[in-house]
């Protein structure tokens, strides 16, 4: 797989901090699609009232 970001550039891009090592090898925005080596994004959906399920 091609490496997409390794650990040290997502630590320099962000400003964060980790521990261990990693390379990014995809990106995810569905967490039942997360996959072995992928980066996932949160992103904040819809708000709707309590207890109203679509």
């Amino acid at each position: 797989m091609t490496v997409l970001w390794t650990f040290e550039e997502l630590l320099a891009a962000t400003g964060g901090t980790g521990s261990g090592h990693f390379d990014v090898t995809g990106v995810a925005f569905d967490s039942r699609e997360i996959g072995k080596g992928d980066l996932f994004f949160a992103l904040k959906g819809a708000e709707r009232p309590m207890g109203i399920c679509s």
